[in-house]
């Protein structure tokens, strides 16, 4: 294992939320899943690929884990907003704005910054494809993952994140989100 084990509670049992999931377990992280029902198929199929891990509320999450992962539809980001206020760890958002947008606003990321001011906010793992989320590595070499945010302390963390799961790097882009 690369960094300190960290406690992550993943919001989204997708594509996205199994790949990072599963490669963060194989890196020692400690996970739980955030479900509102432990029994719906998604999330019966992550329970499947991870094993024993706990499936929490998002309120139970704010309380266990010190990184809370968002991998749901940007325009699901505002039924989070209440269990989120307060929240001290560091948030990660892995939506983007292909989808409908949360409430008008640019990105899932600008309406969590803008409604919470969340200080741990970091947009990260919504630049490639669950696939390559999964195995970044081409030819023995680790792919570029992006990330941006505010709080420096917290992107160095979900950089080591990042190089956990075999990519070769992590670029800040600084505390400017770009609307993708």
């Amino acid at each position: 294992m690369s960094s300190t084990p960290q406690k992550i509670a993943i919001v989204g049992a997708g594509n996205v939320g199994q790949a990072l999931s599963k490669g963060w377990q194989k890196a020692g992280h400690q996970l739980a899943l955030v479900a509102r029902d432990a029994q719906s198929p998604k999330t019966q199929t992550a329970l499947a690929l991870l094993g024993d891990v706990p499936v929490l509320t998002l309120s139970e999450a704010t309380q266990w884990a010190n990184i809370i992962l968002i991998s749901v539809p940007a325009d699901a980001v505002n039924m989070l907003a209440d269990d989120l206020k307060g929240y001290e760890g560091i948030v990660i958002d892995a939506t983007n704005s292909i989808r409908p947008r949360t409430d008008g606003y640019e990105t899932a990321w600008h309406y969590l910054d803008a409604t919470l001011a969340l200080s741990k906010l970091i947009k990260c793992f919504n630049t490639t494809g669950a696939e390559n989320m999964a195995n970044p590595v081409y030819h023995g070499t680790g792919t570029t993952m992006l990330l941006a945010g505010h709080d420096e302390e917290a992107k160095a963390v979900v950089t080591q994140l990042a190089l956990d799961l075999g990519f070769g790097e992590c670029l800040d882009l600084g505390g400017v989100v770009q609307p993708r």
